[in-house]
C-alpha cells in the first residue's frame, strides 16, 4: 500500500500487549518513513560549505582583494537556504558583484536580502540592491572603492 505522506499523516492504531503485529503494521511504518526521507532529501537541515564563484561588471578594475568569510547553505526537500559573506579590499571601481548560488533555482528570479558594508566617511553602513537571476546573485554595490564586506541570504526553490 502506497504511503499517506505528504498529502496526509498516517493514523496507526494503537497495539495492546499480547497483540499480533501483522506484516501489513511494519510495512506501513516502511512506507512513510521512506516517504518523509524522499520528501526531505539528504543532508535535510545540514548546514553545508559552498564557494561562490564571484565576477564583477560595472565599472573597470576589480578590488584589490576578494576573500570568503563565509558561505553555507542547507536544503529541507526543494528549499534553498543559502548565505555569504565575503569581504573585498579597497582599489576597485566595480558596481555589481556577482556570486554562483550551491544549487540551480527551478524559476529564473528569485529575490533575496542582504546588505554590504563598504564604508565611506559620510555612510555606514550604505544598502545594496540584490537580485537572483538563475543560478547568479547580483549585488549592486553602490560606493566603490572601498573595503569592506558584502552579505546576503537567498531562499530559493530548486527542481
Amino acid at each position: 500500500m502506497a504511503a499517506s505522506y505528504p498529502g496526509t499523516i498516517k493514523s496507526f492504531s494503537t497495539k495492546a500487549p499480547g497483540q499480533a503485529i501483522a506484516s501489513s503494521h511494519i510495512n506501513d511504518l516502511q512506507n512513510e518513513v521512506v516517504a518523509v526521507e524522499t520528501q526531505l532529501g539528504v543532508n535535510a537541515g545540514t548546514w553545508l560549505n559552498w564557494t561562490p564563484t564571484v565576477t564583477f561588471a560595472g565599472g573597470t578594475t576589480d578590488p584589490s582583494s576578494t576573500t570568503k568569510v563565509y558561505a553555507r547553505y542547507t536544503t529541507i526537500g526543494k528549499i534553498v537556504i543559502a548565505t555569504a559573506d565575503y569581504s573585498f579590499g579597497v582599489g576597485g571601481n566595480r558596481t555589481q558583484y556577482e556570486f554562483t548560488l550551491p544549487l540551480t533555482p527551478a524559476q529564473t528570479y528569485y529575490a533575496v536580502t542582504g546588505y554590504e558594508s563598504l564604508k565611506t566617511a559620510f555612510t555606514d553602513p550604505t544598502k545594496a540592491f540584490i537580485s537572483a537571476s538563475g543560478a547568479i546573485v547580483t549585488v549592486y554595490v553602490p560606493v566603490q572603492d572601498k573595503a569592506g564586506h558584502v552579505i546576503f541570504t537567498a531562499i530559493y526553490e530548486i527542481a
